[in-house]
């Protein structure tokens, strides 16, 4: 059984039209079509990998400055920076004002550099620094705040917005070196205060002042210290010699009897030139009285005893008060 091949151009009618193209000419138009699908498949695949290598290169960039970001948090966080002291000094300050911590007590919470920086040791987690300059009393009262902080806290669930920090018993001593100014005299290190210049002590605490107990680790406790709720000048004067006995206070000692001698020497002037005036007004005062003073004239029945009258008057002159007799005559 044979079979016989047939093309398309067997059964193409011979009174079609496209009977009679040609050939050639159709190939050359495939071979166009697919030469323009074929530089637009190109163009489509340019542009798919530019677009891909662009997205490449912006994600490594948003990568390195991701890790570049967390390198300077981290630095940060590892670095005894202003930031970190403020942030402490937030925390503890707006505690301070919701629980009505006396005035003594916020203006020392409300200053940064009264604050510790600590030291990183690990992921969250750091280390209490020593401040050279703040005393062990205001040690003990920074941790009563931390300790009330805490119990808060626990209490009222809620996430603590603070660091990690680790007590150790021997805290190495903070690179930041700079003290507060202004602040009461038991905040400052008695040997470190005591090694002071004249000129800084004098401008570094108020001397004459106090804001912690004698014991500060009593303060700001559940039950509040009777003490604790006087004021500032009342709580100066019971506690200032006992707070401050460990301090070299004779510059300002000697300078406050100086003031007080002269505040006493002005005083007794001031008084003495108050007498003197109030004794020449009186002098002067009884002179015009004498002078204004009339006699009433003698009645009939005494035109004897009327007969002379002997009196003293006092006449001002350029050089004085002088006194003479003289007759004033009869009636």
């Amino acid at each position: 059984m044979s079979f016989n091949r047939f093309t398309a151009f067997d059964y193409v009618n011979p009174d079609d039209p496209l009977a009679e193209l040609d050939t050639d000419h159709i190939i050359n138009q495939k071979n166009q079509q697919i030469s323009f699908l074929q530089q637009q498949l190109q163009q489509s695949q340019n542009a798919y990998w530019a677009v891909l290598e662009k997205g490449n290169h912006l994600q490594i960039d948003k990568s390195l400055n991701e890790k570049k970001d967390n390198n300077n948090q981290q630095a940060k966080k590892q670095s005894p920076t202003p930031h970190n002291r403020s942030k402490l000094c937030d925390i503890h300050y707006k505690f301070g004002v919701a629980n009505n911590f006396p005035k003594r007590y916020l203006k020392i919470l409300s200053n940064p550099d009264a604050h510790s920086d600590d030291e990183y040791i690990s992921k969250n987690t750091y280390k209490i620094n020593k401040l050279e300059f703040r005393s062990e009393n205001a040690n003990k009262f920074m941790q009563r705040v931390d300790e009330e902080i805490e119990k808060v806290e626990r209490m009222e669930k809620k996430q603590s917005k603070r660091r990690n920090q680790i007590k150790v018993d021997s805290p190495s001593t903070s690179r930041y070196s700079q003290p507060p100014k202004g602040l009461p005299i038991d905040f400052y290190d008695p040997a470190w205060f005591n090694t002071r210049p004249y000129g800084k002590k004098t401008v570094l605490a108020h001397e004459f002042n106090v804001a912690f107990l004698p014991d500060a680790s009593q303060c700001i406790h559940g039950i509040q210290h009777q003490e604790e709720r006087l004021s500032n000048r009342s709580f100066t004067e019971k506690y200032l010699e006992q707070c401050t006995f460990s301090y070299s206070l004779s510059h300002e000692i000697a300078k406050h009897n100086e003031d007080s001698d002269s505040n006493n020497n002005e005083a007794q002037i001031s008084n003495e030139i108050s007498e003197s005036n109030d004794n020449n007004m009186e002098e002067i005062l009884e002179i015009q009285n004498f002078e204004e003073q009339e006699f009433d004239p003698p009645l009939d029945g005494d035109t004897e005893m009327a007969h002379e009258h002997d009196l003293t008057q006092f006449v001002v002159g350029g050089s004085g008060l002088s006194s003479t007799n003289e007759w004033e005559g009869n009636w």
